[in-house]
């Protein structure tokens, strides 16, 4: 494992760490909905590392670069739901989806 291999595996560490701590977070608070949103956002996001990982060790770089920004953006839509569940923000689930992929589409 050369040093971008354990960085990458160490940021996939470190945001299924996030997730974890707002599941905890989500056990005693009073917006829990919103804290839940938030972890699954860091744990969708987290998977973004593994395959940056793949696009260096595999054949399949289109594919695991795709998918990479693909879990990214997932996660930045599921914080949106989150924070907007927070503060009372209504979404359009048909927007966020449209919006995914049309992103998906033009990368």
């Amino acid at each position: 494992m050369n040093g971008a291999d354990f960085f990458l595996v160490m940021n996939f560490l470190i945001g299924l760490s996030f997730s974890v701590v707002f599941v905890i977070v989500s056990t005693r608070s009073r917006s829990r909905i919103a804290a839940r949103w938030i972890a699954a956002a860091y744990a969708v996001a987290s998977f973004a590392t593994i395959s940056e990982l793949l696009v260096a060790h595999t054949d399949w770089v289109k594919l695991f670069a795709v998918t990479a920004f693909a879990t990214v953006l997932a996660g930045l839509l599921l914080i949106r739901v989150g924070i907007g569940r927070l503060y009372g923000v209504p979404v359009s689930p048909g927007l966020l989806i449209s919006f995914f992929c049309v992103s998906i589409g033009l990368d």
